[in-house]
């Protein structure tokens, strides 16, 4: 019968022995790819979110008040003072830039 196990295929899964080291492993990289990827957006968001706090702070701005066009350019300036550092950490600890 499709989709069924034996009594020892059940045992050796539950003993951490149902899987060879090959297939373990690529289930372990795939689920560490959507893991990783899903941190790195989390980090983004938070970062993004604290810029945009300490811009408002610093301006004086309160919850749901609209940011004036003379503004913008100091808003944008303290959002980046947040946000800077995070992005400097990304483009260092980047892949592409252990390659070069």
């Amino acid at each position: 019968m499709p989709g069924t196990i034996t009594a020892e295929e059940l045992s050796l899964v539950l003993n951490g022995d149902g899987c060879d080291l090959e297939n373990y492993s690529a289930a372990a990289n795939f689920a560490m790819s959507i893991i990783m990827d899903r941190g790195q957006r989390r980090a983004l968001e938070n970062t993004v979110k604290e810029g945009f706090h300490h811009a408002a702070k610093s301006l004086g701005i309160k919850e749901r008040e609209m940011i004036l066009p003379e503004h913008a350019a100091a808003f944008s300036a303290h959002m980046m003072e947040k946000i800077t550092p995070y992005i400097e950490h990304m483009v260092r600890s980047s892949p592409r830039n252990e390659q070069s």
